[in-house]
């Protein structure tokens, strides 16, 4: 952040600087003839650029009469922005976390609101023909589990050190495709195209990840217990022991 933040301050001093030499050309033109004209001319371009504040500029008469303008950077100024480059200020009343962990949670922020942007603003998905209030609410609650599904698949890979987005994640497995090859005998064989390398480490890393999602459920938890099951004695025939 501190380099790129340098960065663009650069190539906006840049583009000031070449403002005002385009300024010091025009010396001798309609409004450029006099030090008070210049000196507006030079003024409003250092008003109009957001690195302005870094940069004077003074027209000036020469000793032989001629007018001129001359520009440099205000070191002290321009010191005193390059110290806070890169840092801003979190506060929070959890004394128990590290600096490098509220910067992740104050960065991790944004994923979040991001997560509910389906629903604060029109929905963006493909034409679906749906009619009814019926259809039009399980349309929604579809996309809702989806994006469920997106969060936590992001969340989950996090946590076990994949330092993926979900999106990313889609864009590495994005090549592969299942063959299903439908045999006479009815059975299906499904073959998966070739996995390069990175491919291959992200499939067992998502396994992993994705069985540690799945809990089998109890059904002991949800169903009274069975009573052992009576039979009743056997029939008999003359003879014969069913």
């Amino acid at each position: 952040m501190r380099h790129a933040w340098r960065t663009e301050r650069a190539e906006k001093l840049r583009a000031l600087r070449a403002q005002l030499a385009g300024v010091q050309c025009k010396i001798g033109q309609k409004r450029y003839r006099s030090v008070k004209d210049l000196q507006a001319r030079a003024d409003t371009c250092l008003r109009h650029s957001a690195v302005g504040k870094f940069m004077c500029a003074e027209a000036y008469l020469t000793r032989d009469g001629q007018l001129s303008l001359r520009w440099w950077v205000d070191r002290a100024m321009l010191w005193q922005a390059m110290q806070s480059d890169g840092r801003y200020l979190l506060a929070t009343n959890d004394w128990s976390l590290s600096t490098a962990r509220m910067l992740e949670l104050y960065r991790s922020k944004d994923g979040i609101e991001k997560r509910f942007e389906v629903a604060k603003q029109d929905l963006k998905v493909s034409p679906l023909y749906v009619h009814s209030d019926e259809r039009i609410e399980a349309m929604l609650l579809l996309n809702m589990l989806a994006l469920l599904v997106y969060s936590l698949l992001e969340r989950q890979a996090q946590r076990h050190g994949l330092k993926l987005t979900t999106r990313r994640i889609i864009e590495q497995l994005d090549s592969l495709a299942v063959i299903e090859t439908q045999c006479w005998d009815g059975s299906v064989l499904s073959r998966l195209t070739p996995v390069n390398d990175a491919q291959a480490q992200l499939l067992l890393a998502l396994d992993q990840i994705i069985a540690a999602l799945v809990i089998p459920p109890s059904w002991t938890a949800l169903t009274p217990p069975l009573r052992p099951l009576t039979l009743p004695p056997p029939l008999r025939r003359a003879g014969v022991g069913c």
